[in-house]
């Protein structure tokens, strides 16, 4: 990129745009165009793509609040980031065939002392530390509202219709914030590099994850 003014790339392998959208990779200053169906008579439907954490950030927008899919996306990346955490730091998780593991038994496998451990230095221009956050509140946070996934989100429950806009609202939030304190802002991927053998980094060297390891 530093010798091309664009570079397009081209690909019919799902997987990988989803590591672009999953913060799984470096993800600043791409553009995403997604190509759908093709009919002779109006040629391809093109739509655009954004990052998880953007999608989730336009979902909240009150104009177009919408309670079901705000619940259902930010359970899916609540889902991949606390599974990305419980690979890093290798934390038990009951045994499965399928490794499917449900958002309770994710969380349940951060308890409060884990959770005590894990911050995120976000570093300055001068390469020093601007900020450091904890996780721990975002995590406790999210776990009172957890349960809203499944209500809402995923399947047809009395108790469901019951639950009011701003619970829902506040969920997706609690999510967003979770995960906006963990993506590196200047490269937009979540850190898994381990350069300095002290924590995990981002692409750009901006975001840096404590622990690297789990006592």
């Amino acid at each position: 990129t530093e010798h091309f003014c664009q570079v397009i790339l081209t690909t019919h392998y799902r997987p990988w745009r989803d590591r672009y959208r999953y913060a799984q990779v470096k993800n600043k200053n791409i553009h995403y165009i997604e190509l759908k169906e093709w009919a002779l008579e109006r040629g391809i439907l093109v739509d655009s793509n954004v990052p998880m954490l953007t999608e989730l950030e336009r979902c909240l927008v009150p104009a177009t609040f919408d309670r079901q899919k705000v619940a259902s996306q930010s359970g899916i990346f609540l889902e991949f980031l606390l599974d990305y955490l419980a690979l890093k730091y290798q934390v038990s998780l009951p045994r499965m065939a399928s490794q499917d593991y449900t958002l309770g038994q994710l969380l349940n496998a951060f308890n409060s002392k884990k959770r005590e451990l894990m911050y995120v230095n976000r570093i300055g221009d001068d390469g020093g530390v601007a900020e450091s956050i904890l996780l721990k509140p975002f995590l406790d946070k999210i776990e009172g509202f957890a349960w809203i996934r499944n209500q809402v989100g995923c399947h047809f429950t009395l108790k469901g219709l019951d639950v009011s806009d701003s619970d829902v609202r506040k969920f997706g939030q609690a999510v967003f914030d979770f995960a906006d304190a963990i993506i590196c802002k200047h490269s937009g991927d979540l850190p898994t590099k381990n350069k300095s053998g002290s924590y995990w980094e981002s692409k750009a060297g901006r975001s840096h994850l404590y622990p690297l390891e789990m006592p």
